[in-house]
């Protein structure tokens, strides 16, 4: 299924509510690394002076995959994201953003503000590739580094810590990695992704050697930068022996 075009999905969310399944969402963490941060997308909808994560609801005769790709494609321009599934989230006093319903008529207010079951997903993205952009419901989109993420609305914060947690685990036998960084990369990267997502800070020489031993990395040309200090060698995965190896650990924690 082609990712449905912004102005459509807008269009129908305020002339035909009746086409969306109610009372189920999906929202999507989307991360990047950029200058040794790690960073999550969120946007800044009308009528409010909140960030959010991006998300939408789901057509009546669309696969939740689906939802998740036309939201994806409406945040990033980008289609084939790596994504996953990790929670849902759907408390008794869970409701949607209630500042938003002053401002519209009452069937899209009540669509939009009305308790939701949220299925939560993150999606990898290199950052180079992404074309964020704005659409009538989107004042604004922008990146956060992890440690700057403002109050969101709803239950936000907390889906992007679930998040985290899911990360935590999934390093191992994900390719998360492959899907944040370029095709070429110096090993320094690979370890503040590691030490941001694990949450422990690595010794250089030994999480070089560690992970050189796997086998999974091959060596390129050195990174000149223009500065003084000496040029680290690049890297990029050796795809097969990667996947091959996420593909063990996974059959181990099963």
């Amino acid at each position: 299924m082609e990712p449905a075009k912004p102005n459509s999905t807008i269009d129908d969310l305020f002339n035909h509510p009746e086409r969306f399944l109610p009372s189920v969402s999906v929202k999507c963490a989307i991360f990047s690394f950029q200058a040794g941060e790690l960073l999550v997308l969120l946007l800044k909808p009308s009528n409010t002076s909140r960030w959010a994560l991006p998300g939408g609801l789901i057509y009546n005769d669309e696969d939740i995959d689906d939802a998740v790709k036309r939201v994806l494609y409406d945040s990033t321009l980008l289609n084939d994201l790596f994504f996953k599934p990790f929670d849902a989230f759907g408390k008794v006093n869970r409701q949607g953003n209630q500042s938003l319903q002053a401002h519209h008529e009452d069937s899209v207010a009540d669509l939009m503000t009305k308790r939701y079951i949220t299925i939560g997903y993150y999606a990898l993205v290199e950052f180079q590739k992404v074309i964020s952009m704005n659409n009538d419901i989107s004042l604004e989109y922008s990146w956060y580094r992890l440690n700057e993420i403002p109050d969101l609305i709803c239950d936000h914060n907390q889906i992007i810590e679930k998040a985290l947690q899911t990360l935590h685990y999934h390093i191992h036998y994900q390719p998360i990695c492959y899907n944040l960084l370029p095709v070429k990369f110096p090993l320094r990267d690979l370890q503040v992704i590691y030490e941001t997502i694990l949450g422990r800070h690595f010794d250089r020489a030994n999480f070089q050697r560690t992970m050189l031993a796997t086998n999974t990395l091959e060596r390129q040309d050195k990174h000149y930068s223009g500065k003084s200090h000496r040029a680290p060698f690049l890297y990029s995965f050796r795809k097969n022996e990667y996947f091959t190896s996420l593909k063990e650990a996974m059959n181990r924690v099963r």
